[in-house]
């Protein structure tokens, strides 16, 4: 069976369980974090720690420490966006400017390129901004920032041959206010739809 290993941020928490499900006796499937670590992290999902990737930096300094470790797989799937677009209420600074954004992926590219025989990216998923801006406190963020963000990642992708699974897209359709477990979150039957999506995708690779 082929080895799928996962970095993503709290998105790909929630969804976890059902992939994992789905990858069931089709794929040696991991991701970063064990089960008690997903637990811890997805009781405090906003900060990155853990299971969670957190931003494009954090998510280099794990795939450097994957490296020391001699680890290797058939798949890997790698999202980072959210943190990095997280703006701050007093100056309006992004976590990660584009350029750095970009400089991250490039890294990302590298070094996935070395850890696995296929690397897949995952494009971030939308914010509503009304929901997740109208909280007192917290980071702000924006749809045209997560847009603009994944125009970034797909052009650094397409330029090297990265597979590209469209999770932004997927998910943006079955958009609803119903549909946020809080202010960025999904519900469950969403993230299980997501699962779904990503299995789907990866299906023709399990072979």
């Amino acid at each position: 069976m082929k080895s799928i290993f996962i970095i993503g941020d709290s998105i790909s928490l929630y969804y976890h369980s059902y992939l994992k499900k789905l990858l069931k006796n089709k794929a040696i499937y991991r991701r970063k974090g064990n089960e008690k670590e997903i637990e811890i992290a997805l009781n405090d999902p906003n900060n990155p720690f853990g299971a969670n990737g957190g931003d494009s930096s954090q998510v280099i300094e794990y795939m450097n420490q994957m490296m020391e470790k001699g680890q290797k797989y058939d798949m890997l799937l790698i999202n980072c966006g959210l943190h990095d677009i997280r703006t701050d209420r007093e100056n309006f600074k992004k976590q990660t400017e584009e350029k750095v954004y970009e400089k991250n992926l490039n890294k990302i590219i590298e070094l996935g390129n070395q850890l696995s025989n296929k690397l897949i990216w995952i494009s971030t998923t939308h914010i509503n901004n009304e929901i997740h801006n109208s909280r007192k406190g917290g980071y702000l963020r924006y749809n045209e920032d997560v847009e603009k963000y994944n125009q970034i990642a797909n052009n650094i992708m397409q330029q090297n041959n990265i597979e590209i699974i469209d999770l932004y897209k997927f998910t943006k359709k079955l958009e609803c206010k119903e549909m946020y477990r809080d202010h960025v979150h999904f519900k469950d039957y969403i993230s299980e739809k997501q699962a779904e999506y990503i299995y789907k995708t990866l299906n023709h690779l399990l072979k």
